[in-house]
Protein backbone atom coordinates (compact mmCIF):
# COMPACT_ATOMS: atom_id res chain seq x y z
CA UNK A 1 0.00 0.00 0.00
CA UNK A 2 3.08 2.21 0.84
CA UNK A 3 4.52 1.76 -2.92
CA UNK A 4 1.27 2.65 -4.48
CA UNK A 5 1.11 5.97 -2.94
CA UNK A 6 4.58 7.06 -3.52
CA UNK A 7 4.07 6.03 -7.33
CA UNK A 8 1.20 8.78 -7.35
CA UNK A 9 1.80 12.09 -8.45
CA UNK A 10 0.13 15.07 -7.04
CA UNK A 11 1.88 17.68 -8.39
CA UNK A 12 -0.84 18.30 -11.38
CA UNK A 13 -3.28 18.43 -8.79
CA UNK A 14 -1.66 21.16 -6.06
CA UNK A 15 -0.37 23.26 -8.58
CA UNK A 16 -3.50 24.86 -9.69
CA UNK A 17 -4.42 25.06 -5.90
CA UNK A 18 -1.23 26.83 -5.01
CA UNK A 19 -1.36 29.45 -7.87
CA UNK A 20 -4.59 30.26 -5.99
CA UNK A 21 -3.49 30.59 -3.20
CA UNK A 22 -0.23 32.68 -4.21
CA UNK A 23 -2.76 34.59 -5.47
CA UNK A 24 -5.32 35.47 -2.98
CA UNK A 25 -2.67 35.70 -0.53
CA UNK A 26 -0.75 38.93 -1.05
CA UNK A 27 -3.39 41.28 -1.85
CA UNK A 28 -4.97 39.40 1.72
CA UNK A 29 -1.54 40.70 3.32
CA UNK A 30 -1.53 43.68 2.33
CA UNK A 31 -5.60 44.18 2.62
CA UNK A 32 -4.58 43.07 6.72
CA UNK A 33 -1.52 45.48 6.96
CA UNK A 34 -3.79 48.50 5.65
CA UNK A 35 -6.63 48.01 8.26
CA UNK A 36 -4.21 47.27 10.73
CA UNK A 37 -2.70 50.21 10.56
CA UNK A 38 -5.76 52.50 10.53
CA UNK A 39 -6.96 50.89 13.83
CA UNK A 40 -3.79 51.58 15.36
CA UNK A 41 -4.05 54.99 14.30
CA UNK A 42 -7.62 55.27 15.64
CA UNK A 43 -6.74 53.78 18.70
CA UNK A 44 -4.25 55.85 19.28
CA UNK A 45 -6.24 59.32 18.54
CA UNK A 46 -8.80 58.10 20.95
CA UNK A 47 -5.76 57.57 23.38
CA UNK A 48 -4.94 61.12 22.67
CA UNK A 49 -8.19 62.34 22.83
CA UNK A 50 -9.69 60.32 26.38
CA UNK A 51 -9.85 62.74 29.22
CA UNK A 52 -10.50 60.59 32.07
CA UNK A 53 -8.11 58.46 33.84
CA UNK A 54 -10.42 55.09 33.11
CA UNK A 55 -10.87 55.88 29.99
CA UNK A 56 -7.11 56.94 29.35
CA UNK A 57 -6.33 53.29 30.81
CA UNK A 58 -8.61 51.59 28.64
CA UNK A 59 -7.45 53.00 25.23
CA UNK A 60 -4.21 52.40 26.28
CA UNK A 61 -4.58 48.56 26.90
CA UNK A 62 -6.25 48.28 23.81
CA UNK A 63 -3.67 49.96 22.14
CA UNK A 64 -1.00 48.30 23.23
CA UNK A 65 -2.85 44.39 22.44
CA UNK A 66 -3.57 45.93 18.76
CA UNK A 67 0.13 46.69 18.45
CA UNK A 68 0.85 43.49 19.73
CA UNK A 69 -1.68 41.89 17.69
CA UNK A 70 -0.65 43.02 14.76
CA UNK A 71 3.03 42.50 15.43
CA UNK A 72 2.61 39.17 16.16
CA UNK A 73 -0.37 38.23 13.99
Amino acid sequence: MTNLLAAVDFAPVIAPILEVLNAILWPAIAIIGAVGTIYCIVLGVKLAKSDEQNSREKAKKDLIGAIIGFVFG
